[in-house]
């Protein structure tokens, strides 16, 4: 079908669909997202080697795992900024806008939001990989921003959402 209707998406591909199409199926589905495995990063490269000598199979490496594996670095980033799990310290080290750089590039903490400013791919599905045709780098959660602003009202907890 995707010869006929050209087909994107920022979610294909997050799960390793693009492992259960044959390459008749999946080539030319583009995806804008964080992660691909065929990153040339060499944090990528390192992470991959690190992660198959420990577990074998990094087939089920993907964006929601890496993002876990972000959030979990940024987590540990910010507790020794703060030196401490206290909440004002750990706010105050969220704020001052952290960052790591892991398999998928640099994830920054966007002071406002609290959110990720993330580098984002542009693929293409090419015989079951993930070809990044461009980066963007560090998107910042603008959609977000608009309505959140956690350091002018940091006790906030309503669920925003977007209006297109």
């Amino acid at each position: 079908m995707n010869k006929k209707i050209p087909l994107a998406s920022t979610t294909f591909g997050v799960g390793n669909e693009h492992l259960a199409l044959s390459p008749a199926e999946g080539d030319g589905i583009l995806i804008a997202g964080n992660y691909s495995q065929e990153s040339p990063l060499p944090a990528n490269k390192q992470f991959l080697a690190k992660f198959g000598k420990r577990f074998g199979d990094t087939k089920i490496v993907h964006e929601i795992a890496i993002s876990q594996y972000q959030g979990i670095m940024v987590w540990a980033a910010c507790v020794k900024k703060a030196g401490s799990l206290d909440r004002a310290a750990m706010l105050k080290a969220i704020e001052s806008g952290v960052s790591i750089d892991g398999p998928a590039g640099k994830v920054t903490i966007e002071p406002k939001t609290h959110h990720a400013a993330l580098d984002i791919n542009v693929m293409e599905v090419k015989n079951q990989k993930l070809a990044i045709l461009e980066t963007v780098k560090q998107r910042a959660p603008s959609d977000t921003a608009r309505y959140c602003d956690l350091q002018k009202n940091p006790d906030e907890n309503k669920q925003f959402e977007v209006k297109i």
